[in-house]
């Protein structure tokens, strides 16, 4: 049938295994989608003293494997 309505209409009439399985399916994943996103802290922009912070790791990484690539292993 090419009709997805009219097939999910006589499926769901005819109490379809296939149909609940679908069903439950979308369900378990639209509750996963949910408390992903309900547990995922908000983002509020980038700047302030956090933001430094991250800029100054990211720095002090970025140098430490310059040391190690330079120094250590011989390269570059």
């Amino acid at each position: 049938m090419d009709d997805f309505n009219l097939q999910n209409g006589i499926q769901r009439s005819s109490g379809s295994e296939e149909l609940d399985a679908l069903q439950q399916r979308e369900l378990r994943a639209e509750q996963m989608e949910f408390y992903q996103r309900s547990n995922a802290q908000p983002f509020h922009g980038f700047g302030g003293r956090q933001g430094l912070k991250e800029a100054a790791t990211g720095v002090l990484i970025l140098f430490v494997l310059g040391f190690i690539f330079k120094y250590i292993l011989g390269i570059g």
